[in-house]
């Protein structure tokens, strides 16, 4: 992958001032650390400037900088994250060969955020590491390198702070960490070898990776270790060697798909504990392709998964084949108990991948009057650009104020935010049932939208998305931080949501952000509203919203959810078909009781492996028909607060009547 010259979020690893070599023959560690290094202390220094800020302001809970950055009740300050979003961007790696003798990670201690009156948590955020070609880019750990040898657990490539240790602390912050087109080996001689230690929260992505063993014997630890309750998508991998392929450890919440499997020594996959789907796994071992630590719980899905698994007796699994599917303890239903079926066993189709062509096909908003100032209204130079003719159009660093609704043609085929952030102005605040982007010209190709980052000044009444036309559509590595993220008002299209997030949905009695001298800014909105679409969701993330998800007569597919806050997960109504398969609800904060986490209003829904991680929630399922309401509760569920299975059908209840 190439980039246009003048996009400023690329740093060129082999550029001044860093000029690392990409042949092979010398040691780039410190260089790589060094770029690693000045990326997150730009982050750490806006953090430190609004701790200050807020420090030297009036000491009392009505003074607010940010939705998490202000005076708590008791007098402490809280900084989770910094007032404004450092600039992005990316460590891009030209083809070549980096030889390394250490692991690459960041080195300054002071990447910690005051949470809750102390420094806690790293800000181990918007991270990227991109290479041009994955099967020409390569990162490579020198022969018997010092610190890796049997019992020295050590990664080559690490997202935490902490490299001595399998386990992390976790982090809260760590959103949209991308690890994309690149190639690790760990060489020859080094058995603690670890390729990648991956985290993040909320959005991430791992793409279009290979991580081998060029050891004769394929020595190393693991390919991929996971831990910390990290969220993210893995997709398009190949792990060669390593006694395990992947290690996944402290609850970690993934998806896997499209990923090979070959010359592991003890297992492919190993699950300590997790919440996770595996789909189109392809494992060329002996070994088993996946085990499970019979001393912990997992909430697993298999989907087209070769080999052996070796399920132990705590775990909640849920496995889609050729021949079938079935889930580990029997599936619940509230109506007709004869019912066989496991799942709706909806079609699942993948996220579409954009072909891209000529870098003269992409134009940037800034040359049509736009700036990434966050001051200039900038709506009117990013409509200029979309309506320029070009197929791909791209943001730069910065923050784009956007103060109306924007259009997009039909012409337009990607819209690449490049980590941008956004804010909106007043209009889109106070605008119910306004997007700032809005689909509105039928199309016969898809549309593509992706690697939006953007944070507290991009919040209010208004939706990121607004789908107006009948044109299929794929969000892709989006994290709206302070706003709800799709609706449409025209049916009949496919969308694809592959790894978005947002956190705030309508948390309507709780301001999003305040200012001295500005009344506050409030959401009130389904992050996810779908009327009449064929939708398939991966990776999705809506929070704090009293409704997360609805279906509104279409037909929705999600695989993997994670879910905070205090209300209904999804709720499907009108005929509608939905389909979940393994996710988390953490619901922490609940404002009803009542309020259940699944809601069927005479349509068909299936649930598969899926977890609740709190007891303040009595009302799991709750199916409504002509003749009344009737709950499955969570006392009702077998074991450790896991879902199964459930099936809930329409057509089932019009035969029962």
């Amino acid at each position: 992958m190439k980039y246009p010259e003048n996009l400023r979020i690329i740093v060129d690893v082999t550029k001044p001032p860093y000029c690392a070599d990409n042949t092979g023959k010398e040691d780039c560690t410190e260089i790589l650390r060094r770029v690693y290094n000045d990326i997150i202390e730009a982050d750490v220094a806006l953090v430190r400037e609004t701790y200050d800020k807020l420090k030297n302001a009036p000491e009392n809970e009505n003074t607010y900088i940010g939705f998490q950055s202000r005076h708590m009740a008791d007098g402490t300050l809280n900084v989770s994250y910094s007032e404004d979003l450092p600039p992005a961007r990316v460590m891009y790696f030209p083809k070549g060969t980096y030889l390394v003798s250490d692991t690459i990670v960041y080195q300054t201690r002071k990447s910690r955020k005051f949470h809750m009156g102390r420094f806690f948590f790293e800000l181990n955020r918007n991270i990227h590491f991109e290479g041009e070609c994955m099967e020409e880019t390569v990162i490579k750990l020198q022969d018997h390198a010092k610190g890796f040898e049997y019992g020295q657990i050590r990664p080559i490539i690490n997202f935490h702070l902490r490299t001595e240790s399998l386990v992390t602390h976790c982090a809260n912050n760590a959103m949209l960490n991308t690890f994309k087109d690149i190639t690790i080996d760990c060489g020859q001689g080094n058995p603690g070898a670890v390729g990648l230690k991956y985290y993040a929260n909320n959005t991430g992505r791992v793409s279009n990776v290979t991580i081998r063993s060029s050891d004769p014997d394929r020595d190393g630890f693991a390919g991929i270790l996971l831990a910390g309750n990290s969220i993210g998508s893995f997709t398009d991998i190949r792990i060669s060697g390593y006694d395990y392929g992947v290690l996944v450890l402290e609850g970690a919440r993934d998806l896997f798909e499209n990923m090979v499997l070959e010359d592991q020594k003890i297992q492919g996959v190993l699950i300590k504990t997790a919440v996770a789907v595996f789909k189109d796994i392809k494992s060329k071992n002996t070994v088993p392709t996946i085990m499970f630590d019979d001393n912990e719980t997992s909430v697993v899905s298999l989907i087209n998964v070769e080999g052996t698994v070796r399920n132990g007796n705590n775990n909640c699994v849920y496995t889609r084949e050729e021949k079938g599917d079935r889930t580990s303890r029997p599936v619940m239903k509230i109506r007709d108990q004869n019912n066989q079926k496991h799942s709706l066993n909806l079609p699942m189709e993948s996220t579409p991948s954009f072909a891209y062509g000529d870098l003269s096909e992409w134009v940037c908003v800034d040359d049509f009057g736009a700036r990434g100032d966050g001051v200039t209204d900038s709506t009117e130079g990013i409509q200029r650009a979309l309506e320029s003719g070009a197929r791909v159009v791209y943001f730069n660093e910065g923050r784009y104020l956007i103060t109306d609704e924007i259009y997009i043609p039909s012409t337009v085929c990607l819209i690449d935010f490049c980590y941008c952030d956004m804010a909106a102005g007043e209009k889109l605040v106070k605008g119910t049932g306004m997007g700032a982007f809005v689909i509105a010209e039928d199309s016969p190709e898809t549309l593509f939208m992706q690697h939006a980052f953007t944070w507290e000044r991009f919040c209010g009444m208004f939706r990121f998305v607004r789908h107006s036309a009948r044109r299929d559509i794929v969000l892709r590595d989006n994290h709206i931080q302070a706003g709800s993220v799709y609706f449409n008002t025209v049916p009949g299209s496919r969308v694809f949501i592959d790894d978005v997030a947002c956190t705030t949905g309508d948390f309507s009695h709780w301001y999003l952000y305040r200012r001295p001298g500005q009344e506050p800014v409030f959401a009130s909105n389904i992050p996810f509203e779908f009327h009449g679409q064929k939708v398939w969701a991966r990776n999705i993330n809506p929070e704090r919203a009293d409704l997360e998800m609805l279906n509104d007569g279409g037909e929705v597919v999600i695989l993997g959810a994670y879910v905070e806050g205090p209300g209904t997960v999804l709720k499907t109504i009108n005929g509608g078909k939905s389909e979940i398969i393994n996710f988390n609800a953490s619901l922490a904060v609940i404002r009803d009781p009542s309020m259940p986490v699944i809601v069927n209003d005479h349509s068909d829904v299936s649930v598969v492996s899926g977890q609740i991680t709190t007891a303040d929630y009595p009302v799991v399922i709750r199916e409504i028909w002509e003749d009344g309401v009737k709950d499955i509760l969570l006392e009702q569920l077998p074991d450790n607060r896991c879902v199964h299975g459930y099936i809930g059908e329409l057509v089932k209840w019009q035969e029962d009547v």
